[in-house]
């Protein structure tokens, strides 16, 4: 069978037909913008912001920011980044089960031919990349729209104002060089949800989907816990980065590890799944 009707079958089953992959962003994106918007009225009316100074970058970075460096001390308890958790813990958790259910189905037909496997799972990554896609795309796209509906300007200048009052940090810790947010640092966050959803099909391989699903959640929940430059989920979060804070991490080397996670990701998968006993495998 060619890779493109691989892929063109992939991107079907296991795309167009994952409602939940097409409805949760739109869920999550509906969900935060209400959160938002009204925290927003409440510090226009405390004073705390000047109202019509908002940006779409603004909620972005409520998406996407995460959290600032939490440092463990008495009365300082560890408050879990919900909002930022959920976003790249769903994705995984949307796309974990679709490969190993191929597997049982018209999967099975393809994979009884030796020369087939490196097509299969070449076309199950490109599948995974795609979805993932999609998912920020659906997410960031959904939020665009209700920006518009309210008048909110589609800026990437961000209100520093309101960035220290939504993370509770001072600007002369904080934001020292950033007034816009850039592509670079746009797409950094998505790139690690897919390098993370790619390591997950590969472990995947080795452990059963749902154990490998446990894995990335426990990734992004130590590196919320954790500012250090090994855990990969502080590239995905703003508030860690060095664009921010001087002693976060540093962007070019986000770039790097994502680049590095994901060809490792897809290289072992290949080899490991040369052998891959499907018949077996519950």
């Amino acid at each position: 069978m060619k890779f493109i009707k691989l892929l063109r079958f992939d991107l079907n089953e296991g795309i167009m037909k994952n409602k939940f992959l097409l409805l949760c962003p739109v869920m999550i994106a509906v969900t935060m913008f209400i959160s938002f918007y009204s925290r927003v009225n409440r510090y226009v009316s405390l004073h705390l912001i000047q109202e019509g100074k908002v940006t779409f970058a603004d909620y972005y970075m409520y998406l996407y920011g995460g959290m600032k460096e939490y440092i463990p001390e008495p009365g300082n308890p560890f408050l879990f980044p919900i909002m930022w958790l959920l976003i790249f813990v769903a994705i995984p958790f949307i796309v974990v089960n679709y490969p190993f259910r191929d597997m049982q189905s018209i999967g099975q037909q393809v994979l009884v031919h030796s020369t087939g496997r490196t097509l299969w799972w070449i076309s199950k990554c490109c599948w995974n990349v795609i979805a993932t896609l999609l998912y920020h795309g659906i997410l960031l796209g959904v939020l665009l729209l209700l920006c518009i509906f309210k008048n909110i300007p589609i800026s990437r200048d961000i209100n520093l104002d309101l960035q220290s009052v939504v993370f509770m940090v001072t600007q002369e810790e904080y934001f020292l060089k950033c007034k816009t947010i850039t592509i670079a640092i746009i797409m950094l966050p998505i790139l690690v949800s897919i390098a993370m959803d790619l390591f997950q099909m590969m472990i995947s391989l080795f452990l059963k989907p749902m154990f490998s699903f446990l894995v990335i959640a426990v990734i992004m929940v130590s590196s919320s816990y954790l500012l250090a430059g090994y855990m990969i989920g502080n590239y995905a979060m703003i508030m860690r980065l060095s664009w921010i804070n001087e002693k976060g991490v540093s962007i070019l080397t986000g770039y790097i590890i994502v680049a590095l996670v994901s060809v490792v990701s897809v290289v072992i998968g290949k080899i490991k799944f040369r052998n891959y006993d499907i018949i077996n495998r519950e």
